[in-house]
C-alpha cells in the first residue's frame, strides 16, 4: 500500500474485504460517531423505533 494513498482510497480497499455483515456493522458505527461527535453527519440516526 503506498503511504501517499488518501483516507478515502484506503478506506475504499478495507471495505472490500468485508462481508455484507461487517459492511453493515461498520456502517452503523460510523453513523453512532458522526451522531455522538458531530461530525458531518447532520441528521439523527437512531436504531430506536
Amino acid at each position: 500500500m503506498d503511504i501517499e494513498e488518501s483516507g478515502k482510497q484506503i478506506g475504499e480497499k478495507l471495505f472490500l474485504l468485508l462481508n455484507e455483515e461487517q459492511k453493515n456493522a461498520l456502517m452503523q458505527y460510523i453513523l453512532e460517531q458522526g451522531v455522538c461527535h458531530g461530525t458531518v453527519f447532520n441528521s439523527c440516526h437512531t436504531s430506536s423505533a
